[in-house]
């Protein structure tokens, strides 16, 4: 049997009420929004909008690109749109206490983990380096790099494989952040050749 989109938002509407569920993240909400063969973007929205309007209430939690904002924006009256609000997370830039915290995080996922991060690689500072403090970005490259040493069980990271997966997705880019030397003297040559963190 096949379920329409509709019917399936109202049961999932009702099931978070019938377990108790308060907050629903849906990230990557951009692409449920798209448009083309067989996709309501308006009735989509006021899927979004129903949840938020369910009894029990439900906090909706949406994350994307803008072509997210673009979307919603769409709907003739305005007022979804008026019943979010919009949150931009800013760039993460080193020597900040945002800095400090994901480098907190990241080491604490790494000990969880069992995986033994050196001090003196400056895992964090690298990885925000690499990826212009911007937070998905960084987090992805963090998880890659802790998905990485468990795959291979290794049992502390290594900046040469590190390296390796960050030309994974750049390419052949010359001098990385993850070039094996003390972080202060590293960081120097890729800041020469204009990569701005």
């Amino acid at each position: 049997m096949k379920l329409r989109s509709a019917d399936a938002w109202e049961i999932a509407r009702y099931r978070f009420g019938l377990v108790g569920i308060k907050m629903v993240v849906i990230d990557e909400c951009h692409h449920f929004l798209r448009s083309g063969p067989g996709r309501d973007v308006l009735a989509a929205i006021q899927s979004l909008k129903h949840i938020m309007q369910s009894d029990p209430g439900v906090a909706l939690v949406i994350a994307g690109v803008p072509t997210l904002r673009d979307a919603i924006m769409l709907e003739p009256s305005g007022e979804t749109y008026r019943r979010f609000m919009e949150y931009h997370l800013s760039k993460i830039c080193l020597g900040t206490n945002s800095a400090k915290l994901f480098g907190a995080n990241f080491s604490k996922s790494a000990d969880k983990l069992g995986l033994q991060v050196h001090s003196e690689d400056a895992f964090a500072e690298r990885i925000l380096f690499a990826e212009c403090g911007q937070v998905g970005r960084c987090v992805k490259l963090g998880k890659e790099i802790l998905r990485d040493a468990l795959i291979r069980k290794r049992d502390a990271l290594s900046l040469e494989y590190a390296e390796r997966i960050l030309r994974k997705s750049k390419g052949d880019i010359g001098m990385t952040p993850f070039h094996p030397g003390t972080w202060g003297v590293v960081k120097a040559e890729p800041e020469a050749i204009g990569w701005a963190p």
